[in-house]
């Protein structure tokens, strides 16, 4: 079952490590284009006990809610550790028990397989939440200190980013699998994700990896091969990455300005910032402001913000870690 330690460790790692400095940022300027607005927040919690790990999203655009509860022996609070479901109308629509995995990270393939990443296992399951095939990172990586960082999938494999260390100096190495947990190899090393969170996402036949403590985002082919890089710390102009860690998310969307084709949506932590890339890195503009007027201090310097975009754009979920809540954007 979850227990406080690991929880209390994970969120310290994440505020800690990213608050030890702001940028001297320029200020954004209000009046740049936007393509989203913030409508709403989605709080999963039903509990005070409830923390939000993750978020991810299933074929049918429903917004998934990794939540744990840290058993509480002092008020007799039972740990728990749930998938939860909202439809589009920000209602929740069911739940998922996970046991004793704490879901730390969650995708959805396009065939609908479930695929869940915690300390030290991933977990495939079936369209009804069945667990279907349970394998230890532990084993697989040789570290009992092993933990899920990152998951993507593409039709034949299964890549997984295996965390060790914490704070700024975390690094990731890249794990290939086939789409039933098997055939394990090694294919990336030492990426470095803040705080043990490195996001991913395929194109084609290529991987990219948001690789945030060095400010870059690489491309890779299925054996590990590096194809390109871009990106760079950048205080002062809109089309780096500012912060100390960025960019902490990434997502495809349709292009709103070339039908028919995509664009990748980062997310910056410490700023509130959703971004437009071309897949070769060329800065296309704004997507939107996230909370930037209620995360101020403190509050702005989440590692971890994991985004989720529906298949038409027009809807964008974004992770407020210190919040426990979800935002809802939408586009304009």
């Amino acid at each position: 079952m979850t227990t406080s330690r690991q929880v209390n460790a994970a969120l310290a790692f994440w505020l800690v490590a990213c608050a030890l400095s702001l940028p001297a940022l320029a200020q954004d300027d209000p009046a740049l284009p936007t393509t989203h607005r913030e409508v709403e927040s989605i709080d999963p919690k039903d509990h005070p006990g409830d923390t939000l790990m993750t978020i991810g999203m299933d074929r049918q655009g429903r917004m998934i809610a990794s939540m744990t509860r840290v058993q509480g022996k002092d008020r007799g609070d039972a740990g728990r550790n749930e998938l939860v479901f909202y439809n589009a109308d920000g209602k929740r629509a069911e739940t998922r028990d996970l046991g004793s995995t704490v879901g730390l990270m969650v995708h959805v393939a396009d065939d609908g397989a479930f695929y869940v990443g915690g300390y030290g296992d991933l977990l495939k399951l079936d369209a009804t939440g069945k667990v279907v095939k349970r394998v230890d990172l532990r084993k697989i990586a040789g570290d009992g200190k092993a933990r899920a960082a990152g998951i993507t999938t593409s039709k034949d494999y299964l890549f997984i980013a295996v965390a060790f260390g914490g704070g700024l100096r975390a690094h990731e190495d890249i794990y290939r699998l086939n789409r039933d947990l098997g055939d394990v190899k090694k294919i990336i090393t030492n990426q470095r994700g803040c705080c043990n969170h490195i996001d991913m996402e395929i194109d084609g036949d290529k991987l990219i990896i948001a690789e945030n403590t060095r400010f870059r985002v690489n491309t890779f082919d299925f054996d590990g091969k590096l194809l390109s890089q871009w990106g760079k710390r950048d205080r002062r102009n809109i089309e780096g990455f500012a912060s100390c860690c960025n960019p902490v998310g990434i997502a495809w969307a349709p292009d709103p300005d070339r039908p028919g084709k995509r664009v990748l949506v980062t997310a910056e932590s410490g700023v509130g910032r959703l971004k437009r890339y071309t897949p070769e890195g060329k800065y296309l503009g704004f997507v939107a402001y996230v909370g930037v007027k209620r995360w101020t201090g403190a509050r702005s310097d989440s590692c971890y913000i994991p985004i989720e975009i529906t298949a038409d754009g027009k809807r964008m979920y974004v992770m407020d870690i210190r919040g426990n809540v979800v935002r809802v954007m939408v586009a304009k």
